[in-house]
């Protein structure tokens, strides 16, 4: 200022203006000097504490969702003093959002923590405990298809020259659990056992070629439905797997089982 076709103003206007706006500013200071003018006391907004519990618990339990909703001041914001006020209502639902949140508190060996459900009865802290081994076997990247292709390898070690080899070594060279790989052979095995002694002969039933595997199979339907079912379960699109896992668990079935199509 001012635009370039108008010539700029001499120095000493120059001076003076910037001295008239100084001396101004420092009038206004004076004579307001300690008074900030009105500080409205305001409360947390309903967005501000729900994310407030959620940073102390851990818990996005979200307390305000039967609050009224925040109004907005003239400007459009409801985060300010002049629109967050506080009724006499409004402080009871507080207190019963505090009683709440205080209803998910479980208490530990080291402290005390926050459950996602209130701990009010036993059930509800058998249910924590539960859910806290749940997350933990959750929270492990665990690949089931490295576990099923070691129980594999472990149990044709002869065709692949390891006789002497154990499932920790397998474990080992798979890079998986050495404490888990024994529990999935052991699941394996088990309803490997389930099937009639003919089939873990190593001597299939003589059954004509044409024939289907669910023909063979029904020497025991029971066991048929019940092995139907967990591989349907297992197959499942909604589940955490990959296209490999599924292949990988559907070519284990098939070995284990010594299926011949």
């Amino acid at each position: 200022m001012p635009p370039k076709p108008v010539p700029q103003p001499p120095e000493a206007d120059r001076k003076q203006v910037i001295e008239w706006i100084q001396a101004v500013r420092s009038n206004e200071a004076k004579r307001n000097d300690g008074d900030p003018g009105p500080v409205l006391v305001r409360r947390l907004s309903n967005a501000e504490y729900n994310n407030s519990i959620r940073d102390l618990t851990g818990i996005d339990m979200r307390p305000t969702r039967e609050f009224p909703v925040d109004p907005a001041n003239t400007a459009g914001f409801d985060n300010t003093g002049e629109s967050l006020t506080m009724s006499p209502s409004l402080l009871n639902k507080y207190l019963q959002a505090a009683r709440e949140v205080g209803d998910h508190m479980v208490l530990t060996m080291d402290g005390f923590d926050f459950s996602p459900h209130p701990m009010l009865v036993e059930t509800d802290r058998e249910k924590y405990a539960i859910q806290r081994v749940v997350n933990f076997y959750l929270s492990q990247p665990t690949d089931y298809a490295d576990y099923f292709e070691a129980a594999w390898r472990f149990k044709h070690r002869s065709q692949l020259r390891k006789s002497n080899a154990t499932l920790a070594m397998f474990a080992a060279e798979a890079k998986v659990s050495p404490k888990y790989l024994p529990l999935i052979w052991q699941i394996l095995e088990e309803t490997r056992r389930s099937y009639p002694k003919e089939y873990g002969s190593g001597n299939p039933p003589s059954i004509p070629l044409d024939e289907s595997i669910v023909d063979s199979h029904t020497l025991m339907p029971e066991v048929l439905g019940h092995i139907f079912q967990g591989f349907s379960a297992m197959m499942k699109n909604d589940l955490p797997l990959s296209r490999r896992q599924h292949e990988m668990i559907a070519t284990m079935v098939s070995i284990t089982n010594d299926c011949f199509y």
